[in-house]
Protein backbone atom coordinates (compact mmCIF):
# COMPACT_ATOMS: atom_id res chain seq x y z
CA UNK A 1 0.00 0.00 0.00
CA UNK A 2 1.46 3.63 -0.62
CA UNK A 3 2.51 5.91 2.38
CA UNK A 4 -0.17 8.24 0.61
CA UNK A 5 -2.70 6.55 1.37
CA UNK A 6 -1.93 4.15 4.41
CA UNK A 7 -1.58 7.58 6.41
CA UNK A 8 -4.84 8.65 5.24
CA UNK A 9 -6.32 5.42 6.05
CA UNK A 10 -4.67 5.80 9.48
CA UNK A 11 -6.80 9.43 9.37
CA UNK A 12 -9.61 7.96 9.12
CA UNK A 13 -11.45 7.34 12.19
CA UNK A 14 -12.88 3.77 13.25
CA UNK A 15 -15.02 4.50 16.39
CA UNK A 16 -18.06 2.53 16.28
CA UNK A 17 -20.06 5.81 16.71
CA UNK A 18 -18.14 7.30 13.81
CA UNK A 19 -19.20 4.21 11.87
CA UNK A 20 -22.32 4.17 12.78
CA UNK A 21 -23.19 7.68 11.76
CA UNK A 22 -21.86 7.45 8.50
CA UNK A 23 -23.59 4.48 7.26
CA UNK A 24 -26.42 6.53 8.62
CA UNK A 25 -25.07 9.50 6.18
CA UNK A 26 -24.86 6.85 3.84
CA UNK A 27 -28.07 5.52 3.54
CA UNK A 28 -30.09 9.25 4.54
CA UNK A 29 -28.07 10.12 1.26
CA UNK A 30 -29.07 6.92 -0.86
CA UNK A 31 -32.60 7.33 -0.10
CA UNK A 32 -32.54 10.72 -1.23
CA UNK A 33 -31.50 10.10 -4.50
CA UNK A 34 -33.26 6.92 -4.83
CA UNK A 35 -36.71 8.65 -4.74
CA UNK A 36 -35.40 11.31 -6.76
CA UNK A 37 -33.97 8.91 -9.40
CA UNK A 38 -37.68 7.34 -9.10
CA UNK A 39 -39.28 10.94 -9.90
CA UNK A 40 -36.94 11.49 -12.49
CA UNK A 41 -37.19 8.46 -14.14
CA UNK A 42 -41.25 8.25 -13.82
CA UNK A 43 -40.69 12.04 -15.42
CA UNK A 44 -38.45 11.10 -18.33
CA UNK A 45 -40.33 8.39 -19.49
CA UNK A 46 -43.44 10.21 -19.46
CA UNK A 47 -41.03 13.00 -21.66
CA UNK A 48 -40.36 10.40 -24.22
CA UNK A 49 -43.67 8.79 -24.56
CA UNK A 50 -45.69 12.42 -25.10
CA UNK A 51 -42.56 13.42 -27.71
CA UNK A 52 -43.66 9.79 -29.37
CA UNK A 53 -47.57 10.62 -29.20
CA UNK A 54 -46.94 14.07 -30.10
CA UNK A 55 -44.94 12.75 -33.60
CA UNK A 56 -47.84 10.53 -34.14
CA UNK A 57 -50.26 13.23 -34.16
CA UNK A 58 -48.48 15.24 -36.49
CA UNK A 59 -48.03 12.54 -38.95
CA UNK A 60 -51.72 11.86 -38.37
CA UNK A 61 -52.64 15.53 -39.52
CA UNK A 62 -50.53 15.37 -42.52
CA UNK A 63 -52.10 12.30 -44.14
CA UNK A 64 -55.71 13.90 -42.48
CA UNK A 65 -55.18 16.67 -44.59
CA UNK A 66 -54.12 14.61 -47.56
CA UNK A 67 -57.54 13.44 -47.78
CA UNK A 68 -60.26 15.04 -49.94
CA UNK A 69 -63.18 16.42 -48.79
CA UNK A 70 -65.67 13.89 -49.70
CA UNK A 71 -62.98 11.21 -48.00
CA UNK A 72 -65.17 8.68 -46.03
CA UNK A 73 -63.57 7.38 -42.75
CA UNK A 74 -62.57 3.95 -44.64
CA UNK A 75 -60.73 5.94 -46.86
CA UNK A 76 -59.00 7.75 -43.96
CA UNK A 77 -57.97 4.25 -42.59
CA UNK A 78 -56.54 3.45 -46.13
CA UNK A 79 -54.21 6.65 -46.22
CA UNK A 80 -53.25 5.41 -42.23
CA UNK A 81 -52.37 2.22 -43.39
CA UNK A 82 -50.53 3.18 -46.47
CA UNK A 83 -48.67 5.96 -44.79
CA UNK A 84 -48.65 5.67 -41.11
CA UNK A 85 -47.54 2.11 -40.32
CA UNK A 86 -43.68 2.86 -40.34
CA UNK A 87 -40.93 3.08 -37.30
CA UNK A 88 -42.18 3.69 -34.50
CA UNK A 89 -46.50 3.72 -35.23
CA UNK A 90 -46.87 -0.67 -35.71
CA UNK A 91 -50.78 -0.24 -36.68
CA UNK A 92 -54.49 1.65 -34.87
CA UNK A 93 -57.54 1.38 -35.23
CA UNK A 94 -60.19 3.92 -36.25
CA UNK A 95 -63.72 4.80 -34.48
CA UNK A 96 -66.79 7.26 -35.26
CA UNK A 97 -66.32 10.22 -32.97
CA UNK A 98 -68.75 9.29 -30.20
CA UNK A 99 -66.59 6.09 -30.33
CA UNK A 100 -70.01 3.88 -30.77
CA UNK A 101 -68.88 2.57 -34.17
CA UNK A 102 -65.37 0.93 -34.92
CA UNK A 103 -64.14 1.94 -38.68
CA UNK A 104 -61.52 -0.48 -39.01
CA UNK A 105 -57.53 -1.39 -38.22
CA UNK A 106 -54.44 -1.47 -39.85
CA UNK A 107 -51.40 -2.84 -38.90
CA UNK A 108 -51.02 -4.12 -35.26
CA UNK A 109 -54.04 -3.64 -33.34
CA UNK A 110 -54.06 -1.66 -30.43
CA UNK A 111 -54.71 -3.51 -26.79
CA UNK A 112 -56.68 0.03 -25.74
CA UNK A 113 -60.16 0.06 -26.69
CA UNK A 114 -62.58 3.27 -26.68
CA UNK A 115 -66.19 3.44 -25.30
CA UNK A 116 -68.06 6.61 -24.70
CA UNK A 117 -67.58 5.80 -20.74
CA UNK A 118 -63.78 5.42 -21.26
CA UNK A 119 -62.27 8.33 -18.74
CA UNK A 120 -59.53 10.83 -19.31
CA UNK A 121 -56.90 8.27 -17.59
CA UNK A 122 -57.19 5.40 -19.44
CA UNK A 123 -56.80 7.82 -23.25
CA UNK A 124 -52.84 5.53 -23.46
CA UNK A 125 -51.71 1.94 -22.34
CA UNK A 126 -48.26 1.05 -21.98
CA UNK A 127 -46.97 -2.62 -21.97
CA UNK A 128 -43.89 -2.56 -19.62
CA UNK A 129 -42.83 -6.21 -20.68
CA UNK A 130 -43.33 -5.74 -24.49
CA UNK A 131 -42.95 -2.14 -24.59
CA UNK A 132 -46.10 -1.15 -26.58
CA UNK A 133 -47.66 1.68 -26.50
CA UNK A 134 -51.47 2.17 -26.88
CA UNK A 135 -52.28 6.63 -27.63
CA UNK A 136 -55.99 7.74 -28.32
CA UNK A 137 -56.75 11.08 -30.46
CA UNK A 138 -59.43 12.80 -31.62
CA UNK A 139 -59.38 13.65 -35.18
CA UNK A 140 -61.11 16.27 -37.32
CA UNK A 141 -61.60 15.00 -40.77
CA UNK A 142 -62.54 16.33 -44.03
CA UNK A 143 -66.43 15.76 -43.17
CA UNK A 144 -66.78 14.33 -39.95
CA UNK A 145 -64.53 13.92 -36.82
CA UNK A 146 -62.88 10.47 -35.58
CA UNK A 147 -60.79 9.11 -32.60
CA UNK A 148 -57.85 6.82 -33.60
CA UNK A 149 -55.42 4.77 -31.02
CA UNK A 150 -52.03 4.04 -32.58
CA UNK A 151 -50.04 1.79 -31.50
CA UNK A 152 -46.43 2.45 -31.05
CA UNK A 153 -43.07 0.70 -30.67
CA UNK A 154 -41.34 2.61 -27.61
CA UNK A 155 -38.54 0.43 -27.75
CA UNK A 156 -36.59 3.31 -29.07
CA UNK A 157 -37.98 5.43 -25.97
CA UNK A 158 -37.08 2.33 -23.36
CA UNK A 159 -33.26 2.12 -24.43
CA UNK A 160 -33.38 6.33 -23.74
CA UNK A 161 -34.75 5.89 -20.70
CA UNK A 162 -32.46 3.23 -19.44
CA UNK A 163 -29.63 5.52 -20.52
CA UNK A 164 -31.35 8.16 -18.39
CA UNK A 165 -31.14 6.29 -15.78
CA UNK A 166 -27.68 4.72 -15.57
CA UNK A 167 -26.71 8.69 -16.13
CA UNK A 168 -28.86 9.30 -12.44
CA UNK A 169 -27.48 6.29 -10.80
CA UNK A 170 -24.07 7.42 -11.34
CA UNK A 171 -24.49 10.68 -10.27
CA UNK A 172 -26.33 9.30 -6.95
CA UNK A 173 -22.95 6.93 -6.62
CA UNK A 174 -20.74 10.17 -6.86
CA UNK A 175 -22.71 12.45 -4.92
CA UNK A 176 -23.36 9.66 -1.76
CA UNK A 177 -19.53 9.10 -2.05
CA UNK A 178 -18.04 12.54 -1.91
CA UNK A 179 -21.19 13.57 1.09
CA UNK A 180 -19.95 10.32 2.73
CA UNK A 181 -16.37 10.50 2.96
CA UNK A 182 -16.24 14.15 3.72
CA UNK A 183 -18.68 12.75 6.75
CA UNK A 184 -16.00 10.23 7.50
CA UNK A 185 -12.78 12.79 7.59
CA UNK A 186 -15.13 15.42 9.43
CA UNK A 187 -16.27 13.29 12.38
CA UNK A 188 -13.53 12.53 14.26
CA UNK A 189 -12.08 15.59 15.21
CA UNK A 190 -15.43 17.13 15.46
CA UNK A 191 -16.95 14.46 17.43
CA UNK A 192 -15.50 10.98 18.20
CA UNK A 193 -11.47 12.66 19.79
CA UNK A 194 -13.51 14.84 22.10
CA UNK A 195 -15.74 12.04 23.29
CA UNK A 196 -13.02 9.97 23.55
CA UNK A 197 -11.52 12.32 25.96
CA UNK A 198 -14.50 13.45 27.89
CA UNK A 199 -14.85 9.28 28.45
CA UNK A 200 -11.26 9.09 29.59
CA UNK A 201 -12.28 12.07 32.03
CA UNK A 202 -15.17 9.71 33.03
CA UNK A 203 -12.84 7.00 34.03
CA UNK A 204 -10.15 9.04 35.75
CA UNK A 205 -13.32 10.70 37.71
CA UNK A 206 -14.63 7.62 38.93
CA UNK A 207 -11.22 6.23 39.94
CA UNK A 208 -10.52 9.42 41.78
CA UNK A 209 -14.13 9.46 43.66
CA UNK A 210 -13.53 5.31 44.01
CA UNK A 211 -10.25 6.13 45.97
CA UNK A 212 -11.16 8.71 47.37
CA UNK A 213 -8.48 11.15 45.92
CA UNK A 214 -8.20 14.97 44.75
CA UNK A 215 -9.29 15.91 41.31
CA UNK A 216 -7.39 14.44 38.52
CA UNK A 217 -6.21 16.47 35.48
CA UNK A 218 -8.60 16.74 32.58
CA UNK A 219 -8.05 16.45 28.75
CA UNK A 220 -11.22 17.25 27.09
CA UNK A 221 -10.83 20.92 25.82
CA UNK A 222 -13.84 23.50 26.02
CA UNK A 223 -12.33 26.67 25.31
CA UNK A 224 -12.62 26.41 21.84
CA UNK A 225 -16.22 23.85 21.90
CA UNK A 226 -19.33 26.50 21.50
CA UNK A 227 -21.74 23.82 21.19
CA UNK A 228 -23.61 21.06 22.53
CA UNK A 229 -21.07 18.46 23.13
CA UNK A 230 -18.85 21.77 24.94
CA UNK A 231 -21.99 22.02 27.11
CA UNK A 232 -21.84 18.47 27.81
CA UNK A 233 -18.13 18.48 29.08
CA UNK A 234 -18.77 21.75 31.07
CA UNK A 235 -21.89 20.07 32.66
CA UNK A 236 -19.64 17.23 33.34
CA UNK A 237 -17.29 19.44 35.26
CA UNK A 238 -19.66 20.51 37.42
CA UNK A 239 -21.29 17.54 37.96
CA UNK A 240 -17.85 16.07 39.50
CA UNK A 241 -17.69 19.53 41.42
CA UNK A 242 -20.60 18.81 43.02
CA UNK A 243 -19.59 14.98 43.95
CA UNK A 244 -16.56 16.26 45.47
CA UNK A 245 -18.66 18.66 47.32
CA UNK A 246 -21.41 16.02 48.35
CA UNK A 247 -18.62 13.75 49.45
CA UNK A 248 -17.01 16.51 51.62
CA UNK A 249 -20.64 16.96 53.20
CA UNK A 250 -20.61 13.33 53.45
CA UNK A 251 -17.47 12.76 55.59
CA UNK A 252 -18.56 15.38 57.71
CA UNK A 253 -22.06 14.17 58.43
CA UNK A 254 -20.51 10.14 58.61
CA UNK A 255 -19.40 10.29 61.76
CA UNK A 256 -22.63 11.98 63.84
CA UNK A 257 -24.86 9.41 61.35
CA UNK A 258 -23.30 6.44 62.47
CA UNK A 259 -23.84 7.96 66.28
CA UNK A 260 -27.19 8.60 65.00
CA UNK A 261 -27.80 4.64 63.56
CA UNK A 262 -26.48 3.39 66.91
CA UNK A 263 -29.14 5.09 68.67
CA UNK A 264 -32.01 3.89 66.32
CA UNK A 265 -30.51 0.05 66.90
CA UNK A 266 -31.07 0.76 70.39
CA UNK A 267 -34.37 2.39 70.17
CA UNK A 268 -35.73 -0.03 67.09
CA UNK A 269 -34.47 -3.37 69.41
CA UNK A 270 -36.24 -1.37 72.13
CA UNK A 271 -39.15 -1.07 70.71
CA UNK A 272 -39.25 -4.65 69.14
CA UNK A 273 -38.80 -5.66 72.27
CA UNK A 274 -41.67 -4.03 73.65
CA UNK A 275 -43.93 -5.28 70.47
CA UNK A 276 -43.05 -8.72 71.53
CA UNK A 277 -44.02 -8.53 75.09
CA UNK A 278 -46.50 -7.10 73.96
CA UNK A 279 -47.52 -9.97 71.42
CA UNK A 280 -47.01 -12.29 74.16
CA UNK A 281 -49.67 -10.33 76.74
CA UNK A 282 -51.83 -10.44 73.98
CA UNK A 283 -51.77 -13.82 73.09
CA UNK A 284 -52.25 -14.31 76.94
CA UNK A 285 -55.65 -12.55 76.12
CA UNK A 286 -56.56 -15.29 73.62
CA UNK A 287 -58.08 -18.41 75.73
CA UNK A 288 -55.03 -20.78 76.13
CA UNK A 289 -57.50 -23.71 76.31
CA UNK A 290 -61.35 -24.54 75.09
CA UNK A 291 -63.77 -24.99 78.12
CA UNK A 292 -64.50 -29.03 78.21
CA UNK A 293 -68.07 -29.44 75.85
CA UNK A 294 -69.50 -32.96 76.14
CA UNK A 295 -70.63 -33.57 71.91
CA UNK A 296 -69.11 -30.59 70.90
CA UNK A 297 -65.35 -29.51 69.16
CA UNK A 298 -63.75 -25.92 69.07
CA UNK A 299 -60.62 -24.92 66.76
CA UNK A 300 -59.86 -22.01 66.41
CA UNK A 301 -56.41 -20.23 64.36
CA UNK A 302 -54.92 -17.17 64.38
CA UNK A 303 -52.32 -15.16 62.48
CA UNK A 304 -52.06 -11.73 63.25
CA UNK A 305 -50.21 -9.61 59.88
CA UNK A 306 -48.03 -7.57 62.44
CA UNK A 307 -46.75 -8.38 65.83
CA UNK A 308 -49.98 -7.60 67.91
CA UNK A 309 -53.41 -7.43 66.27
CA UNK A 310 -56.95 -6.03 66.80
CA UNK A 311 -58.54 -9.55 65.95
CA UNK A 312 -59.49 -11.32 69.07
CA UNK A 313 -61.57 -14.74 69.90
CA UNK A 314 -63.10 -15.91 72.93
CA UNK A 315 -64.96 -18.78 74.47
CA UNK A 316 -66.09 -19.08 78.05
CA UNK A 317 -68.72 -20.70 80.78
CA UNK A 318 -71.56 -19.08 81.33
CA UNK A 319 -73.69 -19.44 84.55
CA UNK A 320 -76.52 -21.95 84.23
CA UNK A 321 -74.52 -23.94 82.01
CA UNK A 322 -74.25 -21.80 79.00
CA UNK A 323 -71.36 -21.32 77.09
CA UNK A 324 -70.08 -17.90 75.18
CA UNK A 325 -68.35 -17.25 72.18
CA UNK A 326 -66.85 -14.33 70.39
CA UNK A 327 -65.17 -13.56 67.18
CA UNK A 328 -64.34 -9.90 67.08
CA UNK A 329 -62.12 -7.50 64.87
CA UNK A 330 -61.01 -4.14 65.42
CA UNK A 331 -61.59 -2.00 62.57
CA UNK A 332 -57.45 -1.22 62.41
CA UNK A 333 -54.39 -2.79 62.85
CA UNK A 334 -51.06 -2.62 65.08
CA UNK A 335 -50.82 -1.24 68.45
CA UNK A 336 -54.08 1.11 68.71
CA UNK A 337 -56.19 -2.27 67.56
CA UNK A 338 -54.27 -4.33 70.13
CA UNK A 339 -55.12 -2.26 72.73
CA UNK A 340 -59.01 -1.59 71.73
CA UNK A 341 -58.93 -5.78 71.16
CA UNK A 342 -57.88 -6.13 74.92
CA UNK A 343 -60.72 -4.01 75.82
CA UNK A 344 -63.51 -4.83 73.95
CA UNK A 345 -62.93 -8.24 74.65
CA UNK A 346 -62.51 -7.63 78.84
CA UNK A 347 -65.72 -5.30 78.09
CA UNK A 348 -68.03 -8.66 76.53
CA UNK A 349 -66.61 -11.10 79.41
CA UNK A 350 -67.69 -8.79 81.73
CA UNK A 351 -70.70 -7.52 80.66
CA UNK A 352 -71.85 -10.97 79.77
CA UNK A 353 -72.07 -11.91 83.29
CA UNK A 354 -68.90 -14.46 83.50
CA UNK A 355 -68.06 -13.23 87.05
CA UNK A 356 -66.57 -16.47 88.10
CA UNK A 357 -62.83 -15.35 88.52
CA UNK A 358 -64.24 -11.44 88.96
CA UNK A 359 -65.49 -12.49 92.19
CA UNK A 360 -62.96 -14.10 93.81
CA UNK A 361 -60.92 -10.82 93.86
CA UNK A 362 -64.00 -8.95 94.29
CA UNK A 363 -64.23 -6.11 91.81
CA UNK A 364 -66.52 -3.16 91.73
CA UNK A 365 -69.76 -3.14 93.47
CA UNK A 366 -71.55 -2.16 90.29
CA UNK A 367 -70.26 -5.39 88.48
CA UNK A 368 -71.53 -7.43 91.35
CA UNK A 369 -74.90 -5.80 91.06
CA UNK A 370 -75.11 -6.31 87.46
CA UNK A 371 -74.13 -10.03 88.10
CA UNK A 372 -77.24 -11.06 90.56
CA UNK A 373 -79.66 -9.24 88.14
CA UNK A 374 -78.35 -11.54 85.43
CA UNK A 375 -78.47 -14.72 87.04
CA UNK A 376 -81.80 -14.23 87.98
CA UNK A 377 -82.62 -15.02 84.96
CA UNK A 378 -82.15 -17.94 82.53
CA UNK A 379 -83.39 -15.92 78.92
CA UNK A 380 -80.02 -16.60 76.94
CA UNK A 381 -80.78 -13.30 75.04
CA UNK A 382 -80.16 -11.40 78.52
CA UNK A 383 -76.32 -12.47 78.31
CA UNK A 384 -76.58 -10.97 74.71
CA UNK A 385 -77.05 -7.24 76.42
CA UNK A 386 -73.62 -7.45 76.62
CA UNK A 387 -73.25 -5.52 73.43
CA UNK A 388 -75.83 -3.25 74.15
CA UNK A 389 -73.57 -2.16 76.77
CA UNK A 390 -69.85 -2.16 75.39
CA UNK A 391 -71.23 -0.22 72.69
CA UNK A 392 -72.59 1.96 74.95
CA UNK A 393 -69.28 2.25 76.46
CA UNK A 394 -67.02 2.54 73.44
CA UNK A 395 -69.26 5.50 72.56
CA UNK A 396 -69.35 7.31 75.85
CA UNK A 397 -65.54 6.98 76.90
CA UNK A 398 -63.89 6.86 72.97
CA UNK A 399 -65.27 8.39 70.90
CA UNK A 400 -63.21 11.11 69.72
CA UNK A 401 -60.29 7.76 68.92
CA UNK A 402 -63.04 7.21 66.25
CA UNK A 403 -61.95 3.14 66.67
CA UNK A 404 -65.30 0.63 66.49
CA UNK A 405 -65.03 -3.57 66.10
CA UNK A 406 -67.36 -6.07 64.48
CA UNK A 407 -68.03 -8.55 67.00
CA UNK A 408 -69.79 -12.29 66.39
CA UNK A 409 -71.39 -13.05 69.98
CA UNK A 410 -73.34 -15.82 70.35
CA UNK A 411 -74.39 -17.96 73.09
CA UNK A 412 -74.98 -21.67 73.26
CA UNK A 413 -76.77 -24.07 75.63
CA UNK A 414 -74.81 -27.27 74.84
CA UNK A 415 -77.84 -29.76 75.75
CA UNK A 416 -80.03 -28.36 73.63
CA UNK A 417 -77.99 -26.80 70.50
CA UNK A 418 -80.24 -23.73 70.89
CA UNK A 419 -77.99 -20.40 70.01
CA UNK A 420 -79.33 -17.17 70.12
CA UNK A 421 -76.95 -14.43 68.64
CA UNK A 422 -75.75 -11.30 67.61
CA UNK A 423 -74.01 -10.05 64.43
CA UNK A 424 -72.12 -6.62 65.30
CA UNK A 425 -71.40 -5.66 61.36
CA UNK A 426 -69.11 -8.90 61.28
CA UNK A 427 -68.51 -11.38 58.47
CA UNK A 428 -71.36 -14.09 58.67
CA UNK A 429 -70.73 -16.98 60.47
CA UNK A 430 -71.28 -20.00 58.24
CA UNK A 431 -73.68 -22.73 59.96
CA UNK A 432 -72.75 -25.91 57.77
CA UNK A 433 -74.90 -29.00 58.34
CA UNK A 434 -74.95 -32.43 58.45
CA UNK A 435 -75.34 -33.18 55.04
CA UNK A 436 -72.86 -30.27 53.80
CA UNK A 437 -75.96 -27.24 53.44
CA UNK A 438 -74.36 -24.04 53.95
CA UNK A 439 -76.03 -21.39 56.03
CA UNK A 440 -75.26 -17.71 56.35
CA UNK A 441 -76.39 -15.88 59.94
CA UNK A 442 -75.97 -12.65 58.44
CA UNK A 443 -75.77 -8.97 60.35
CA UNK A 444 -78.01 -7.95 63.37
CA UNK A 445 -76.74 -5.15 63.50
CA UNK A 446 -73.65 -1.93 63.37
CA UNK A 447 -69.92 -2.47 64.38
CA UNK A 448 -70.22 -1.53 68.28
CA UNK A 449 -68.59 1.88 68.40
CA UNK A 450 -70.42 3.14 65.41
CA UNK A 451 -74.49 4.16 66.51
CA UNK A 452 -75.04 5.67 70.01
CA UNK A 453 -77.76 3.75 71.69
CA UNK A 454 -78.34 1.30 69.10
CA UNK A 455 -80.33 -1.76 70.69
CA UNK A 456 -79.45 -4.81 69.10
CA UNK A 457 -81.82 -7.36 68.10
CA UNK A 458 -80.50 -11.64 69.04
CA UNK A 459 -81.64 -13.73 66.80
CA UNK A 460 -81.45 -17.39 67.41
CA UNK A 461 -80.38 -21.14 65.61
CA UNK A 462 -80.58 -24.10 66.67
CA UNK A 463 -77.04 -26.01 66.14
CA UNK A 464 -78.10 -29.36 65.26
CA UNK A 465 -75.91 -33.05 65.84
CA UNK A 466 -73.13 -32.50 63.10
CA UNK A 467 -73.62 -28.97 62.51
CA UNK A 468 -70.62 -26.69 61.91
CA UNK A 469 -70.47 -23.40 63.24
CA UNK A 470 -67.35 -20.85 60.79
CA UNK A 471 -66.96 -17.58 61.92
CA UNK A 472 -63.63 -15.56 60.54
CA UNK A 473 -62.29 -11.93 60.53
CA UNK A 474 -62.19 -10.02 57.27
CA UNK A 475 -58.88 -11.07 56.87
CA UNK A 476 -59.74 -14.34 55.01
CA UNK A 477 -61.84 -13.50 52.65
CA UNK A 478 -59.79 -10.52 51.52
CA UNK A 479 -56.43 -12.42 51.46
CA UNK A 480 -54.69 -11.83 48.13
CA UNK A 481 -53.20 -13.67 46.00
CA UNK A 482 -49.76 -13.01 44.18
CA UNK A 483 -51.64 -11.77 41.00
CA UNK A 484 -53.77 -9.68 43.18
CA UNK A 485 -57.14 -11.96 43.63
CA UNK A 486 -59.36 -11.90 46.48
CA UNK A 487 -60.20 -15.06 48.34
CA UNK A 488 -63.62 -14.16 48.65
CA UNK A 489 -66.55 -15.14 50.80
CA UNK A 490 -67.99 -17.18 48.06
CA UNK A 491 -64.54 -19.13 47.98
CA UNK A 492 -64.40 -20.29 51.10
CA UNK A 493 -68.15 -21.00 51.37
CA UNK A 494 -67.50 -23.29 48.34
CA UNK A 495 -64.73 -24.92 50.66
CA UNK A 496 -66.98 -25.44 53.74
CA UNK A 497 -69.94 -27.34 50.87
CA UNK A 498 -67.54 -29.85 49.48
CA UNK A 499 -65.85 -30.51 52.97
CA UNK A 500 -69.07 -30.62 54.37
CA UNK A 501 -69.70 -30.98 58.41
CA UNK A 502 -66.17 -32.63 59.43
CA UNK A 503 -64.53 -32.29 62.70
CA UNK A 504 -63.87 -28.75 64.09
CA UNK A 505 -60.31 -29.50 63.93
CA UNK A 506 -60.46 -30.68 60.62
CA UNK A 507 -62.47 -27.88 59.15
CA UNK A 508 -59.54 -25.11 60.68
CA UNK A 509 -56.59 -27.07 59.14
CA UNK A 510 -58.04 -27.44 55.86
CA UNK A 511 -58.90 -23.71 55.96
CA UNK A 512 -55.69 -22.30 56.65
CA UNK A 513 -54.17 -24.96 54.20
CA UNK A 514 -56.47 -23.67 51.45
CA UNK A 515 -55.83 -20.18 52.13
CA UNK A 516 -52.26 -20.10 52.56
CA UNK A 517 -52.00 -22.32 49.34
CA UNK A 518 -53.97 -19.58 47.63
CA UNK A 519 -51.80 -16.41 49.46
CA UNK A 520 -48.22 -18.18 48.24
CA UNK A 521 -45.68 -15.65 48.65
CA UNK A 522 -48.05 -12.78 49.10
CA UNK A 523 -47.81 -11.01 52.66
CA UNK A 524 -50.67 -10.63 54.79
CA UNK A 525 -52.72 -7.70 54.44
CA UNK A 526 -54.73 -8.43 57.46
CA UNK A 527 -54.92 -10.33 60.34
CA UNK A 528 -56.47 -13.85 60.11
CA UNK A 529 -58.74 -15.03 62.45
CA UNK A 530 -60.96 -18.29 62.70
CA UNK A 531 -63.17 -20.20 65.12
CA UNK A 532 -65.08 -23.47 64.14
CA UNK A 533 -67.94 -25.01 66.68
CA UNK A 534 -69.21 -28.21 65.89
CA UNK A 535 -71.53 -30.36 67.62
CA UNK A 536 -70.80 -34.22 67.71
CA UNK A 537 -73.72 -36.67 66.59
CA UNK A 538 -74.48 -37.42 69.78
CA UNK A 539 -71.26 -39.24 70.55
CA UNK A 540 -69.83 -38.58 74.03
CA UNK A 541 -66.74 -36.60 72.66
CA UNK A 542 -65.07 -33.38 73.67
CA UNK A 543 -62.69 -31.23 71.98
CA UNK A 544 -61.16 -28.65 72.75
CA UNK A 545 -58.22 -27.48 69.78
CA UNK A 546 -55.81 -24.32 69.01
CA UNK A 547 -54.22 -23.55 66.15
Amino acid sequence: MPPVIKRLFNHVPKARLSLRLVLWVFLCVIVIEGIILILSANNRRNELLAQLRAVSIARVKVVTHMAGKEASGQDLLNLYRTYLVRSSVLGGRLYTSDGDEQIGTFGEKPVLEVSPKTPEMHRELLNRRTYRYDALCFIAGPGNDYILILRHDAMGARHELHAFILRIIGLVIIISVFVTAGTWLAINPLVIKPILRLRQDLINAGEAVQADRHAPSFTADVKNRPDELGDVIIAFRNMFDQILEAIDRRKRAEHSLQQSLAQVENYTKALNNELEKGRQIQREFLPKRFPPLTNWEVAAAFFPARQVSGDFYDVFELPYGRVGFVIGDVADKGVGAAFYMALIRSLVRIFSGNYRSIRENRLTESCTMFKGRFQSSADQTDVLKAIDLTNAYLLQNHSDEGMFASIFFGVLDPDTGRMTYINAGHEPVFAVGAKGRVEQLNHTGPAVGLVADYVYQPSEKIVDPGMLLVGYTDGVTEARSPFDEFYSRQRLRTMLESGGSVSAEATVDALRQNLFDFIGSSALMDDITILAIRRTAGEAKTSSTLA
